[in-house]
């Protein structure tokens, strides 16, 4: 099984999205995982607002 996981850009949804891809990997141990997500939040990237 093939699973595909998208990825928020926003920091604290993507700390958040963490435990689901815990359950996931735990519930299906034998699946192949991908993690794709957009580019960085310039708030996390520059420290400042745009």
């Amino acid at each position: 099984m093939r699973i595909l996981l998208v990825t928020p850009t926003r920091i604290g949804d993507a700390v958040l999205s963490t435990g689901l891809l815990d359950h996931l990997v735990r519930a299906y141990p034998e699946a192949q995982f991908t993690i794709a997500c957009g580019p960085l939040d310039p708030v996390a990237r520059d420290g400042r607002a745009a």
